[in-house]
């Protein structure tokens, strides 16, 4: 037999089917719930037959671009590959929102002092708080 093709490939796949691990039984041993895809693989994994050693498994976004169907590899969809996408963080407060919500704290802030000197404190307290809450 030609050494050149008597490597077995196998992949790995997570709970979803989707390939997460490729590699020849050149260079790692498979463990019992990989799959055999090829027992005439080349040294270098391959996913296909015809296709490129060691390809890209995952996109930019870490997403998983090929499934298994439990005979064969087939690409995702593009809908399924934008299901998968992580969904965005919340969008940051502009500028203007932000000096808006530092005068509205700030006009509470003030509210609780009028209201404190209203009931006989004094504002030299609320600052002794303050510094000793920092502590």
């Amino acid at each position: 037999m030609d050494e050149q093709f008597s490597n077995n490939h196998y992949i790995r796949i997570n709970d979803h089917n989707h390939i997460i691990y490729g590699f020849s039984d050149v260079f790692h041993r498979p463990e019992s719930t990989d799959i055999l895809i090829t027992d005439k693989g080349g040294r270098h994994f391959r996913l296909f037959h015809d296709g490129e050693d060691n390809p890209p498994l995952f996109n930019d976004s870490g997403i998983s671009l090929y499934k298994w169907n439990g005979t064969r590899i087939s690409p995702r969809t593009k809908k399924e590959l934008n299901a998968d996408q992580p969904t965005p963080p919340p969008s940051m407060p502009t500028l203007s929102e932000l000096y808006e919500r530092i005068n509205e704290y700030e006009n509470r802030l003030y509210n609780c002092e009028l209201e404190i000197v209203a009931l006989g404190g004094t504002l030299q307290s609320v600052d002794a708080r303050r510094v000793a809450a920092k502590k």
